[in-house]
């Protein structure tokens, strides 16, 4: 199951440039977010592991960006977070993956939603009111998203006619992914974050899913009380490890 998961999500968020090395996959993204900008070691691998660590960060280094392991359970080799650890590879941003069934999900009280399947501007504006960011990395994300080839529901949820937050499922085999979930800061604790979430379930449940997954780092209270009244468990946990640029120099 994990394995499986991590797939997905890999093509839910794909980064712009990959790499295949020995099992590992190297993805690169400019820097924008650690999932599109890290290592992702799911497939066995033969070759020795430290010498291997070192040509990953000598690829990362010449781009710029820290060098970052995504790490689950389920690794190879299976002692791998150890010998980052080891190596100096601080870890950073312990996240729960966690899964609901579809069959009982609640239905949204508002269902006053705009949705679409390709990323279009005032998603993209309303996202980024709430998580700001530069221009350039502006343009990565909406290149980054216009990138994800499974089928994808972009939502918008309103208010008197204006949009007060968004969200997005990617829906694959059996599962949505739920990605992407935002509330403005003047409309949170009013129930918003949770009807977006159950607008997209329920498209999901209509495009063919049984079942959806999220992640949410353990250290956001709020989104763990929402999910958990929601229904998800957890299913398995990621992390990463990362050896900052400056550590490589």
């Amino acid at each position: 199951m994990i394995r499986n998961i991590e797939e997905m999500s890999l093509n839910a968020l794909p980064a712009l440039d990959n790499m295949t090395y020995d099992g590992w996959l190297l993805r690169f993204s400019k820097g924008h977010a650690r999932r599109a900008n890290s290592i992702c070691p799911l497939y066995f691998s033969k070759e020795e592991v430290r010498r291997k660590i070192e040509k990953c960060e000598k690829l990362y280094t010449s781009k710029g960006l820290d060098t970052i392991f995504k790490l689950t359970e389920e690794v190879y080799p299976s002692n791998l977070d150890s010998i980052l650890e080891e190596e100096g590879y601080i870890i950073d941003a312990p996240t729960s993956v966690q899964i609901v069934h579809l069959d009982n999900i609640k239905e949204p009280r508002n269902k006053d939603i705009k949705c679409s399947s390709h990323i279009n501007e005032q998603w993209l504006e309303t996202f980024c009111q709430v998580e700001p960011m530069t221009e350039e990395r502006k343009v990565t994300l909406k290149n980054t998203l216009e990138n994800i080839i499974p089928k994808k529901h972009f939502i918008l949820i309103e208010h008197e006619g204006k949009a007060v937050g968004c969200g997005l499922g990617v829906v694959q085999d059996d599962f949505i992914g739920v990605y992407n979930i935002v509330v403005h800061k003047d409309y949170r604790n009013q129930g918003y974050g949770r009807d977006i979430v159950l607008n997209l379930l329920k498209l999901g449940k209509e495009h063919g899913a049984n079942k959806a997954y999220l992640q949410v780092m353990l250290n956001n209270a709020p989104a763990l009380k929402l999910y958990s009244n929601i229904g998800f468990k957890e299913e398995y946990k990621y992390w990463y490890r990362v050896k900052k640029l400056t550590n490589n120099s």
